[in-house]
């Protein structure tokens, strides 16, 4: 082999070695770069749903790094002193007479849950016994150990807990057991009255409006079967 080829067939090799050395670099760049036009344009389909969202409802949107907060909320994993916003972001909006709190949580990096983020509906309510109920097979966490666990005639689908078996014994009629049975039922998987609450999540990973007024309008109809009664007696056992 003459010199002239060996340097060429050298020179080859080393271009070579510079595309394969270049090979993971240059794929990593472009997934890198992909990820951030995807993150982007994530962010502004995000953004441009939640302001429809927000003129569908007239609502007011909160954001974890303003000083303004929502009227009401009820967050119960919030740690006492903590001064972060237990909330990455949240709509209040007035719907069927009624004030209501569409509510986003980031919950980090957490294994067990399917989302990092929750989306939750809050409804103003008065007062009253802490009152849980839950579709069997959504998820395996049962209710609070504070709880009393107790049978309702709302059939063998839902689990009931409350801190004042006397008052959800009470609020429970034929009317209300059918919207649980026919109307809840594959809708809103889980409900709790509390401190002057009514809350229920929502199936969607951000909040963005979905899914968010049908939960709202199934969470009312429970409420406005609920005999009055339930706020009598609400009043007069505080």
């Amino acid at each position: 082999m003459t010199i002239s080829a060996m340097t060429l067939l050298s020179e080859k090799s080393g271009i070579t070695s510079v595309y394969v050395a270049l090979g993971p670099v240059v794929g990593f760049a472009a997934i890198v770069g992909f990820a951030t036009w995807y993150g982007k344009r994530f962010e502004r389909k995000l953004a441009q749903a939640r302001t429809a969202f927000l003129q569908e409802v007239g609502g007011i949107e909160y954001l974890p790094n303003t000083a303004a907060r929502p009227s009401f909320g009820f967050f119960p994993d919030a740690k006492p002193g903590d001064q972060k916003t237990p909330y990455s972001y949240a709509v209040q909006f007035s719907r069927s007479g009624y004030d209501v709190l569409a509510v986003e949580q980031d919950l980090g990096k957490h294994r067990e849950y399917k989302y990092r983020y929750t989306v939750e509906i809050q409804i103003r309510i008065p007062p009253c016994p802490t009152l849980w109920m839950k579709q069997r097979g959504f998820g395996m966490v049962g209710p609070p150990d504070e709880l009393i666990p107790l049978s309702l005639p709302a059939g063998p689908s839902f689990l009931f807990a409350t801190s004042n078996e006397r008052f959800a014994r009470m609020l429970f009629n034929e009317n209300v057991a059918e919207i649980i049975h026919n109307r809840l039922k594959g809708h809103v998987l889980e409900t709790v009255l509390e401190n002057g609450i009514a809350r229920t999540p929502v199936p969607a990973d951000r909040l963005d409006g979905r899914g968010v007024l049908p939960a709202t309008d199934e969470l009312i109809a429970f409420l406005r079967a609920l005999p009055q009664r339930t706020w009598e007696y609400a009043k007069d056992h505080r």
